[in-house]
């Protein structure tokens, strides 16, 4: 049995993407086939950071998932768009994986941040 590469997108590329992008060039069964930002500068920039010479760059995930069709999310956003990237990824048959739990805890505390005059203070 010939074992394929694990297709991952690369959505957020921001300062804690060159992390993840460090990551997953130390495993050989992991391609990165596609990077998403808000601004696709960003993402062009990663991609020649780290010579992805083949990764689709875009600031669509939707767009981006339907046309590469990975097998995983890395969601390197911030907080509040981690619950939007990690359920459009799971509506695609995606794994996601973000850089912390927000996804879980969102909702919660998302009506609790909203009530808050002073910006909240959040522990892991």
């Amino acid at each position: 049995m010939v074992k394929t590469a694990t297709r991952a997108v690369l959505v957020g590329c921001g300062g804690m993407s060159r992390a993840w992008l460090d990551a997953a060039s130390e495993h050989e069964d992991v391609e990165v086939v596609g990077l998403v930002d808000i601004d696709k500068r960003n993402a062009r920039w990663r991609a020649e950071e780290f010579r992805l010479e083949n990764a689709l760059i875009g600031d669509n995930l939707k767009s981006m998932l339907r046309e590469m069709e990975p097998d995983v999310v890395f969601d390197v956003t911030i907080p509040e768009a981690h619950t939007e990237v990690a359920t459009t990824a799971l509506k695609h048959g995606c794994t996601c994986s973000a850089r912390s739990r927000w996804p879980i805890r969102w909702p919660r505390r998302a009506g609790h941040c909203a009530r808050r005059k002073r910006p909240a203070r959040f522990t892991r």
